[in-house]
């Protein structure tokens, strides 16, 4: 217990939760501390009971409040304590009391027993990173040395040879081969889409040697076409068989397989189907565009633009052409014009889509198919050669490029529950279909059967036209739906509307009614509604908007209407219908993806099958670098009416194993608060990154409960908001949303919530030119004997007066730079967002791609710490899948606290990390470990979650457990085998080489260099107050107020990877 004074007279003891005040004139310390005494804890292991002694130690707390790393903890991971300046941390005081979060602190985190961490490889927790990624960094130089060199000439149509198996070409011979022994190739698999999901060709190129792969399968069917046997007697492709897979071959030595899109090549390769990691490592070409120039196809302007060019209209707008051009998607065709002027010719994959093996049998169909397949081989070459000295500029750590390759290494274990699933599935599904369309034809018998008088009188039956409509317009008028109670029409100009009576009191209009032109010229002329004098019709709002044109009320966006009553009927009938519809609906839009899935099987010696999937994962798959794969890492949830929903559930761990699994919660909202924090060089100094840390459950002090006070919303879809909002979300998303949440509201209610809140998070835009005040921003560093910055672009505006105004100008000051990449492992701004190809209306994709990309930093530098600890420790476990910011790793069970353990020391040595490289030597104690850690035997999010559906009940699925850092600590107190032993660790790295002069950068913090004159002006709330102040300043200095925001450099020059081929 601690008594604190400050000098106005503030007093408090300190237990576990105090009161925090400061005043101007307040006297700062460094951190203050109180004693913590944890009585001895007993624990069994192997029938002895063993003491677990604790020794004593200090709690400590930052000057605002935050408790940090205790002592014995900080100093394995730092040097220094974050030491601001007196002025600098009276500036963040009173900006803390502007924002009204000075309150009672109730969220002070449990002590942590005291442990060692595994030891620190290098000076400083920047160092570690680098070298243990540079450990596991050989496939970098295995393929930087691939690109170098050249892939001889492809065999003519007419050498390849129709052999089961691998053959070998080179010097104008072939030979067969078991497998090419090579320690890098370019690969292309090739399969028959209506026969199977395995391959029947494939083609490979090394720097000295072409070789062809032809399925077994396919040679033992042009045998038995040409014997005299009638009929083909197929096994198919039954998954226990694994001649129907490609082999590469086993080796000690690190491999590399360059492909595009290479997760689907993956996903036919035989080593890959083992629990332990074979050494071949899959590197996609499309990766490496999308990281280097590319942007995904969801931007409205590039939809627009390539449907523009689609329909050959020559006088399309030229402002998003630059954009454009560089950021065609993924196909190997698109990928490969962007960089090369020829096109290429794929027509020929047509007969893989629909034709069958007879096609393949024929002799010049084979000679073509091969030399296609051989093609895209050369062409995914070239584009690697393009592309991987790009992408090692852009993204220069080590870290990147390992990361990427284990989110490449996902893999998923399964039973023989599989194919009884998609059974059922299938069986439950068509009954549920069958049911539905004898309800509509029921319905549309009735509906004949009404005469014709009172059907003109019937809002629904007064649409049907039985001869011109589709069956889409016809279905929501025999279910008789409402929206909001009321009567849906369908209209040309505004597709599904509702019509409200002029007369109804009740009805509180939200949005303007739909208007058509008067005048029978005009296309939009529809006089049956325009005409109406005693109804008025509103768009039903579609995927959160009310301005687009709603095509269908029985579309999949529309379920949570379904479920809310907001899209309803009377009709007994249709509300069975609506029933059902929704329980088909998961099924309907996943039944080809989980079909098409590769599984095999390897039956043990007791006769239980288990089995494997390879997700084709593509690791940059997005603008920001996220990986994506569409079937297990979208964030689909088990419903109990959902049938198939149940998917995920049908991944369980081998016998004697468990999946361990972590959500890296609120990942983004830190960073986005650290950001701010930067600079002032201490955690919490910011008011948005006080609430996220220590806000506690506070009314006006937790983060998303203020935000939904404001926006009216509740805390859940508030932390949904926030979270959306540090992607670059602007005015219009914030309206959608609260329109999204609160159905109640009037677009113009929505808009003024929104902008209160903006003005209450972002702040007010001040320009500094009215105010004669040279703001200056530069991404270079000051230097120390000039006074003057270098290479500062014109800017005079800041964000002042609200609680994220810091993060805001932080992130701008990134942003605004030439060459803008991340502040944590210098990843670079793809080129389609490059200043020169962006226009105004695309500059929140720069703050989306600066928080999710140094999100992707974050996961790589995970993944990293989590392989070196794994390997270094013996731990029995691999990494599996990575879905919506949560890792899953499968680990024999007796190794499950150690991987656990683990786990927490990898997010600990990457949180420590993110704020050594922001120049805070520092921790809040209640982000440096996993809240929980959860061991389960099923793949789900919710350990207690039921999988029962509608179209699976399982046997038996006990709970999983949920643990947390003091859980673990009670099992494991070190990453050693016996249990209890402090760590000796011997690190793989026998000699840590030394780090070249042109990569030194990445070893450097880069905390933003603010003056306090920039930093008060950012703490005020309006242009007056501001006024008010420099005029103070300026009579006090005698010379015009001049500001600076800085971001230190984080690539000055090319990075050199010389050194990583040794």
């Amino acid at each position: 217990m601690l008594t604190h004074t400050f000098n106005k007279g503030w007093k408090r003891v300190f237990p576990c939760n105090y009161w925090f005040a400061l005043s101007n004139n307040a006297t700062f310390r460094t951190y203050v501390s109180t004693s913590i005494n944890d009585t001895p804890k007993t624990k069994q292991v192997n029938g002895v009971v063993n003491e677990i002694k604790t020794a004593p130690y200090e709690r400590e707390f930052n000057h605002f409040g935050i408790e940090t790393l205790p002592r014995w903890l900080h100093e394995q991971l730092f040097h220094n304590r974050p030491s601001p300046s007196q002025n600098c941390l009276r500036i963040a005081s009173d900006h803390l009391l502007k924002n009204n979060i000075l309150i009672k602190n109730d969220n002070t985190p449990a002590p942590i027993p005291q442990f060692k961490l595994p030891k620190i490889v290098g000076a400083s927790i920047a160092h570690h990173f680098y070298n243990i990624a540079n450990q596991q960094a050989e496939p970098i130089s295995l393929a930087r040395e691939f690109s170098k060199s050249n892939i001889p000439e492809a065999p003519n149509r007419g050498q390849w040879q129709f052999r089961a198996g691998w053959t070998k070409y080179y010097n104008d011979k072939n030979e067969p081969v078991e497998y090419p022994d090579e320690e890098s190739l370019c690969f292309d698999v090739e399969t028959m889409v209506r026969d199977s999901n395995f391959p029947v060709i494939a083609c490979a190129a090394s720097s000295t040697a072409w070789y062809s792969w032809v399925s077994p399968r396919l040679i033992e069917y042009l045998e038995y076409k040409t014997s005299n046997e009638s009929l083909y007697p197929s096994r198919g492709c039954s998954p226990s068989l694994t001649e129907h897979l490609i082999p590469l071959g086993e080796s000690d030595q690190q491999r590399i397989i360059v492909g595009h899109c290479v997760g689907y090549d993956r996903a036919r390769v035989k080593e890959m189907y083992s629990l332990t990691s074979p050494n071949l490592h899959f590197l996609d070409t499309a990766a490496l565009h999308i990281a280097v120039t590319g942007l995904c196809k969801t931007c409205p302007s590039w939809l627009k633009t390539d449907k523009l060019w689609e329909t050959y209209d020559t006088n399309q707008s030229k402002e998003f052409h630059a954009l454009y051009d560089l950021s065609l998607v993924s196909s190997l065709r698109e990928v490969y014009s962007c960089y090369f002027s020829d096109k290429l010719d794929k027509l020929p994959r047509n007969v893989f889509v629909e034709g069958s093996l007879d096609d393949l049998i024929v002799e010049k169909t084979f000679q073509e198919l091969m030399s296609y397949c051989a093609k895209d081989v050369t062409v995914t070459y070239k584009v690697f050669q393009k592309l991987l000295p790009k992408h090692l500029v852009k993204c220069p750590h080590p870290a990147s490029f390992v990361g990427m390759m284990h989110i490449s290494d996902a893999f998923l274990t399964t039973n023989s529950d599989w194919n009884k699933y998609i059974n059922n599935a299938d069986i439950i599904y068509k009954e549920q279909m069958d049911t539905i369309e004898r309800m509509f034809q029921q319905l549309a018998d009735e509906a004949v059967k009404v005469d014709p008088s009172h059907a003109m009188n019937d809002p629904w039956l007064q649409q049907l036209d039985w001869s011109t409509a589709a069956p889409s317009r016809i279905a929501p008028i025999l279910l008789r739906l409402k929206w909001k109670g009321y009567p849906v029409y369908h209209t040309n100009t505004f597709g599904w509307t509702y019509r409200v009576p002029i007369n109804d009191s009740k009805f509180k209009e939200l949005v303007p009614p739909c208007t058509w032109p008067a005048s029978s010229l005009s296309p939009s002329y529809e006089p049956k509604y325009g005409k109406d004098t005693t109804g008025r019709y509103y768009p039903i709002s579609y995927d959160g908007s009310d301005s687009l044109k709603c095509p269908s009320p029985l579309s999949r966006y529309f379920l949570p209407e379904i479920e809310s009553g907001t899209l309803s009927s009377d009709s007994t009938t249709a509300k069975s219908i609506l029933r059902a519809y929704a329980s088909c609906s998961y099924w309907k839009m996943n039944e080809d993806r989980i079909k098409s899935t590769v599984i095999v099987y390897n039956t043990k010696s007791n006769g239980v099958k288990s089995g494997m999937i390879l997700p084709m994962v593509k690791p940059l798959a997005t603008i920001t670098r996220r990986p994506r794969e569409h079937l297990w890492m979208s964030a689909n949830e088990l419903h109990k009416e959902r049938i198939g929903s149940e998917l995920k559930a049908l991944i369980q761990p081998p016998d004697g194993y468990k999946i361990i699994g972590t959500r890296l919660s609120s990942l983004e909202l830190w960073i986005y608060g650290l950001l701010g924090d930067a600079q002032f060089g201490i955690h919490g100094a910011s008011a948005m990154s006080w609430m996220l840390l220590q806000g506690g459950t506070s009314v006006t002090s937790n983060l998303h409960t203020r935000a939904a006070n404001i926006m009216k919303v509740s805390d859940r879809q508030a932390e949904v908001i926030n979270n959306a909002r540090t992607l670059g979300s602007d005015e219009n998303f914030l309206t959608q949303m609260i329109k999204k949440y609160n159905k109640n509201i009037s677009e113009e209610e929505a808009k003024s919530l929104a902008k209160k809140f903006i003005k209450c998070t972002t702040g007010l835009k001040w320009n500094a030119a009215n105010a004669q005040v040279n703001v200056q921003w530069s991404s270079q560093p000051k230097s120390q004997s000039s006074t003057k910055l270098r290479s500062t672009p014109k800017s005079t505006s800041l964000f002042v007066g609200g609680s994220e105004s810091y993060t805001i100008n932080t992130l701008n000051s990134i942003n605004r730079s030439s060459k803008p990449c991340t502040p944590f492992l210098g990843s670079c701004l793809t080129e389609a967002l490059n200043q020169a190809c962006l226009k105004k209306e695309h500059l929140s994709l720069r703050l989306n791609w600066l928080i999710q990309s140094s999100t992707v930093d974050y996961i790589h530098l995970m993944l990293v710490a989590m392989k070196y600890l794994i390997d270094t420790f013996d731990i029995k476990a691999r990494f599996m899948l990575l879905s919506q910011d949560e890792l899953k790793y499968l680990v024999k069970e007796e190794d499950s606290y150690r991987a656990a353990l683990a786990l927490q020391v990898s997010h600990l040595w990457t949180r420590a990390f993110f704020s050594y490289m922001l120049g805070i030597e520092d921790l809040p104690l209640n982000v440096a470990f996993l809240s929980s850690i959860n061991f389960d035997n099923v793949l789900r999010n919710d350990i207690g979650a039921n999988c029962n559906t509608l179209s699976y009940v399982p046997v038996n699925t006990p709970n999983g457990t949920s643990v947390s850092i003091h859980d673990i600590l009670q099992h494991q107190t070190s990453l050693e085998l016996d249990k209890m032993s402090v760590h000796r660790q011997e690190s793989n790295i026998s000699a840590v080489p030394g780090i070249s002069a042109q990569n030194e950068c990445l070893l450097h913090q880069k905390k933003p260099l603010v003056n306090d004159l920039v930093l008060k002006i950012q703490s005020l709330s309006s242009a007056r107050e501001i006024e008010t102040f420099l005029k103070q300043h300026n009579k006090k200095a005698n010379e015009p107020a001049q500001a600076f925001i800085n971001i230190a450099p984080l690539v000055t020059k090319k990075l050199s990877y010389d050194f990583l081929i040794n």
